[in-house]
């Protein structure tokens, strides 16, 4: 909880996701990444490309 809380993650939220409710989830860690509040725009704030954007114009730029 401390860690997403460092994170930018609300109080509340980093709450709910440091109980028990994300633990018993049967999604993986990539799946439930996204309710945990590491979103796209987090990783790109921390400076991480998109592959999905790089693959988009490696593939479609003329």
């Amino acid at each position: 909880m401390r860690s997403l809380i460092k994170l930018g993650v609300s109080d509340g939220l980093a709450i709910f996701c440091a109980s028990g409710f994300i633990k018993n989830t049967s999604k993986g860690p990539c799946r439930s990444s996204k309710t945990k509040g590491i979103s796209n725009a987090f990783l790109a704030r921390q400076g991480l490309m998109s592959l999905k954007d790089l693959w988009i114009n490696i593939h479609y730029s003329s």
